[in-house]
Parts: structure tokens; C-alpha cells; sequence
């Protein structure tokens, strides 16, 4: 898999892949030297995008079209649209 583009909404990064789509939360960095630690989900494993120039942000969702069609995800659930 192959992530072409990110997007960041609802305090989130959104990883788009060719094939699936994951998200980055919980960031936080403590100590001394500093550590940086973060959560990195997989909200859809099977629906993503090719063409990273659909990807955008609309409200808190993202929106983004694949050879299948228009697709849009509502936090961690990706829907045809």
C-alpha cells in the first residue's frame, strides 16, 4: 500500500492509501530527550484512492472519488456516496 495524500480534521491526520485509509491521534511528546508517541488506527482496510487530487476536507469528513466512484468518511466509516 501507498499513501497519497494526508488531510487533517476533527483533530485527526487521515493517511489516504491506493487501498485503504488510517489515522493518526493521541500525539504527545514528554521528556527529556523528548519522545513523541501516537496511535495509528486503520479506519477502512479496503476502500482508498489513486487519484490524490479528490481528496478533500468537507466539514469534518472526508471526500474523496476512486475508480469505484465517490466515496465520503464519516469519522472511521468510509460510504459510496
Amino acid at each position: 500500500m501507498t499513501y497519497v495524500r494526508l488531510r487533517a480534521t476533527n483533530g485527526f491526520l487521515y493517511l489516504i492509501g491506493d487501498s485503504s485509509i488510517n489515522y493518526i491521534s493521541g500525539v504527545s511528546t514528554a521528556g527529556s530527550p523528548p519522545v513523541t508517541t501516537f496511535t495509528n488506527q486503520n479506519a477502512d482496510p479496503e476502500v482508498g484512492t489513486n487519484w490524490p487530487d479528490t481528496v478533500e476536507v468537507f466539514g469534518r469528513n472526508i471526500v474523496f472519488a476512486n475508480s469505484f466512484g465517490a466515496h465520503i468518511s464519516y469519522g472511521a466509516a468510509v460510504t459510496k456516496i
